[in-house]
């Protein structure tokens, strides 16, 4: 009897599942590990990559709300039904 409940080809999938997430992490380290006000005082802002700034600078703040909070149109009713711009794959990752 197996303990792992899936066969080669899921294990192998899962591991570079796994390791795409850990490289993510390793990329964005310093900013999963900065703290609010060095964002503002070490201006971390230039050091996101241009394509995530662009989607960010262009979002209103409901579009923020809901991208942070999946549930929030279902409180907000009258909210936005789309993103003015698809988000960049890495960061949706990090949400």
């Amino acid at each position: 009897m197996s303990l792992v409940p899936f066969g080669p080809s899921e294990s192998a999938s899962l591991r570079r599942h796994l390791d795409l997430c850990l490289h993510l992490l390793q990329t964005m380290e310093w900013l999963l590990d900065a703290y609010v006000v060095d964002f503002f005082t070490m201006d971390h802002w230039r050091s996101l990559p241009p394509e995530w700034r662009e989607v960010l600078e262009a979002m209103a703040p409901e579009e923020m709300a809901e991208w942070i909070d999946m549930k929030w149109r279902e409180r907000q009713p009258t909210a936005p039904k789309r993103m003015s711009k698809p988000m960049p794959l890495a960061l949706m990752a990090l949400r």
